[in-house]
């Protein structure tokens, strides 16, 4: 009993390491190098067209429509049965300050803008564990900004930024951060991200335990998520998502549950959703699922030998346990929003690959640090890690068309023409298709905002 306490004592002590800006003399120069090149990769157009000339999803039918309809209270408003705090907030920022013409633009730039803020945070507590900010730097990068299934469903939207905000979330949660500018971004992070999607409530055992084991201020991010989380929990409409399939769906259908954990898990997050679709389809699954070799041999030169005495192995596993467990649980959504039946497909639909990606990334930048300083077997070490970023690099490449799918629809600039003529008509508003068009998203304009009296 002893031993095992003894153990809890240690693990306890490898997730609560200090997390400080760090402080390395070009550290900052690199960081805002990142940052720019981030913002402008994610901006850029895509062989699918440019995000910023389309609206998406929800955010034209859902949070712009109720906004030009109900003003500022739709922010307190539940859609599918829970908040989107975060969503309807920029979408009343964007058409109020911006307002029509502008708007999509507005869309495509503060949702990337967001992606890219997130990185402020990880920066340091990946650096923390990578002991060097810029395996720290890398992770933070690949994590938010670069990820390949990142620049599927989840970009340039503000319906998706929820998958990054519960990333944020966990980071704010696990970080030990000594700086006020920090605490007040972790605690910010924590409660937008709790105020926008109900999965960060899954992190509440975690913030008890952080509560137990940090000392003074560094609590107030795991206060504010479970403050936030209480808060969401107490709006949460359960029924309006209708009749869900659960866990029991999952194991009715082992095979295929694995199947979607593995593809939608490891394989993307090595070769990103296009590629992993075109594996699955082209040489069958079992032989794509092979492929994770190349993944399983770097986990094992990074982490050989060093439990319990390196922090980060507890840290990668902590990440891969929270990824698989948010996967999990959207896996059990119903069958309206995912299908089971094509696990090989892991773009039915993207942004569930993404979610896990955002956890499993870091993990592999993690090893990457571990196998490059590694003293066994030096040479091979490093060559592996040379051909595990190649990979990467052929993910994001393989990723950077974009998805057909967002850009399925007239422009952003023609659906205004359209809503402007229905209100020159005599309308008193006019509803409109937006992207994914072929789902039957609408959106409805008012004539006073689109300028048409």
């Amino acid at each position: 009993m002893s031993d095992f306490r003894g153990r809890l004592t240690v693990l306890s002590h490898s997730l609560s390491l200090p997390t400080p800006w760090p402080s390395s003399r070009y550290s900052n120069l690199w960081f805002a190098l990142v940052a720019i090149s981030g913002f402008v990769f994610l901006s850029v157009p895509r062989a699918v067209g440019w995000r910023g000339d389309y609206l998406h999803s929800e955010d034209g039918q859902v949070f712009l429509t109720e906004f030009l309809s109900s003003g500022w209270i739709s922010v307190t408003d539940t859609y599918a049965g829970y908040l989107h705090v975060v969503p309807r907030s920029l979408t009343g920022l964007c058409a109020t300050i911006v307002g029509p013409d502008g708007y999509a633009v507005c869309v495509a730039a503060s949702a990337n803008a967001a992606r890219v803020s997130l990185i402020l945070l990880a920066f340091p507590v990946f650096a923390a564990y990578a002991r060097s900010w810029r395996w720290g730097l890398a992770a933070a990068a690949m994590a938010f900004v670069f990820m390949p299934a990142g620049q599927q469903e989840v970009l340039a939207n503000f319906t998706n930024l929820r998958w990054f905000l519960l990333a944020g979330a966990f980071l704010a949660i696990i970080g030990v951060f000594q700086r006020w500018w920090l605490l007040v971004l972790a605690s910010a992070i924590a409660v937008l991200a709790a105020l926008s999607d109900p999965l960060p409530i899954l992190l509440a055992p975690l913030a008890i335990w952080r509560i137990f084991t940090a000392t003074g201020w560094t609590r107030l991010p795991s206060v504010a998520l479970l403050t936030a989380s209480l808060i969401h929990l107490l709006s949460l409409d359960t029924g309006a998502r209708g009749e869900r399939g659960g866990f029991l769906d999952l194991l009715a259908d082992p095979t295929e549950t694995v199947g979607q954990l593995l593809v939608r898990g490891p394989l993307t997050t090595q070769w990103g959703v296009s590629m992993s679709q075109d594996l699955a389809a082209n040489i069958g699954f079992p032989l794509a699922i092979s492929t994770l070799v190349v993944t399983g041999i770097l986990l094992s030169l990074g982490w050989r030998g060093r439990f319990p005495s390196d922090p980060a192995v507890p840290f990668a596993a902590l990440l891969m346990i929270a990824g698989f467990v948010f996967l999990i649980v959207t896996l059990s959504f119903p069958a309206s929003y995912i299908s089971l039946a094509d696990f090989w497909s892991p773009s039915q639909p993207a942004r569930y690959s993404a979610l896990t990606g955002l956890f499993l990334t870091p993990v592999l930048i993690l090893a990457m640090s571990r196998a490059w300083h590694s003293s066994w077997h030096t040479t091979f070490s490093r060559s592996w890690v040379v051909l595990t970023s190649l990979v990467l690099v052929v993910a994001v490449i393989g990723d950077s068309g974009g998805d057909t799918r967002t850009t399925d629809g007239p422009t952003w600039s023609q659906s205004l023409e359209t809503a402007r003529s229905m209100c020159e008509s005599g309308a008193a508003s006019a509803t409109i298709p937006n992207a994914a068009e072929f789902e039957g998203w609408r959106t409805t304009l008012t004539c006073e905002w689109i300028g048409v009296r």
